[in-house]
């Protein structure tokens, strides 16, 4: 997973920065501020539909949330830091908060995708039990303050040993590196770092995606093969089961898309720590478009959101006439305060209030009968209606 995809590219990058060209850096640099962007400004987007739309406030949605803060957290360390890889490797700063700062962004890293994945497991588990035993749900996930939080501790002690292997070292040249350290046994270290990355295929990928994919087949095989009765009390089942249908689409969708972006990354871990030989004839940037790959999975998360649910298009839609009309609103006020120009008291007295302006392109002298009818926002020199102007 990420984490050793840090580990990975901790150890090598330093070697293989020095033989990519400017254009490859460049290149790369530039998609991963786009993956930046999105990731970022997706997910804090899926936070703020959640927490301030009502209709938004169930358990899947909260695990989606929690889901989004996981992606947030990749965006926020795994995909800077890569960048950071493509220029300086594991180069690093000594002292304790240079050791200190190592083992933190590399925890962070792997607490990211761990927790993504546990996140997934949880709503797989709660659909099952919704949908396939909905007598039995567990009441423990729909008390989501708990659920969340375990879902974060769990994914804090299957990440732990990376607060222990990843050291700050020197190299040859006296340099300060961020890398996975067992000691000075290069050997030692590669085995079991091969021990390692292969235990973390099994419990943060395969064996997972294995479980998440038994849970759905259960749930389509109730959903799908069940035959409903054609009688009027059976149209709100139908209607229901429907929507269940599209919630359980779009959770598969999302699974397989997480699949599909990991899967290269442990290819690459295998020919790494397998078959080494051929994977030091494969050019630098095929191990650096891997890991471009499985960071866009937080990139790509929040737009399946908002395509596969119509809750989260209808939110994200509102938010966008919202934002289309504060746009509109501003801009008309910028012009309309443009427009009126060489604005001058001419009198004021008992009988109103006289002045000389241009209003809307359009010179001349106008009149309010009384002071106190003139609006705030032409004092501001802003909108003010026609009917309270009267013409001299």
């Amino acid at each position: 997973m990420n984490e050793s995809n840090a580990s990975v590219m901790s150890n090598t990058s330093h070697q293989q920065r020095n033989t990519l060209d400017s254009t490859t850096q460049i290149a790369m640099l530039s998609a991963y501020s786009i993956n930046f962007t999105l990731a970022l400004s997706g997910n804090i987007l899926i936070l703020y539909i959640v927490m301030t739309k009502p209709y938004m406030k169930s358990t899947i949605n909260f695990l989606i949330a929690n889901m989004a803060v996981a992606d947030l957290l990749m965006a926020l360390f795994a995909m800077p830091y890569s960048m950071f890889l493509l220029y300086f490797g594991s180069l690093w700063f000594g002292g304790l908060m240079g050791q200190l700062t190592c083992k933190v962004v590399q925890f962070i890293i792997g607490l990211s995708i761990a927790a993504s994945i546990v996140t997934l497991i949880v709503i797989s588990l709660d659909r099952f039990f919704a949908i396939v035993y909905p007598f039995r749900r567990s009441r423990i996930i729909k008390k989501i303050s708990i659920t969340i939080t375990a879902i974060w501790l769990t994914a804090a002690i299957l990440i732990g040993p990376l607060l222990y292997i990843y050291k700050t070292e020197t190299d040859n040249s006296g340099n300060f590196r961020c890398i996975v350290s067992f000691g000075e046994d290069i050997v030692y270290t590669f085995q079991t770092m091969r021990i390692y990355n292969t235990v973390v295929f099994a419990v943060l990928y395969f064996a997972p995606l294995v479980l998440i994919a038994l849970f759905y087949l259960a749930i389509c095989r109730k959903l799908w093969l069940r035959k409903i009765p054609g009688n009027p009390s059976a149209m709100n089942l139908r209607t229901a089961n429907k929507s269940k249908k599209r919630s359980i689409k779009m959770l598969i969708i999302i699974v397989f898309v997480f699949a599909i972006c990991w899967l290269p990354v442990h290819i690459m871990h295998y020919y790494i720590f397998y078959r080494h030989d051929i994977y030091n004839r494969f050019p630098p940037y095929v191990s650096l478009v891997a890991f471009f790959v499985s960071h866009a999975n937080s990139a790509i998360n929040p737009f399946l959101y908002i395509i596969l649910n119509k809750n989260f298009m209808k939110a994200f839609l509102d938010i966008a006439e919202k934002l289309m009309y504060w746009r509109h609103s501003n801009g008309s006020r910028a012009n309309t305060s443009t427009s009126m120009t060489n604005l001058s008291i001419v009198a004021k007295d008992h009988q109103g209030l006289s002045f000389g302006a241009s209003f809307e392109g359009k010179s001349g002298h106008y009149h309010v009968d009384k002071a106190d009818d003139l609006p705030r926002p032409f004092l501001q020199v802003s909108l003010v209606k026609a009917s309270q102007l009267t013409k001299l």
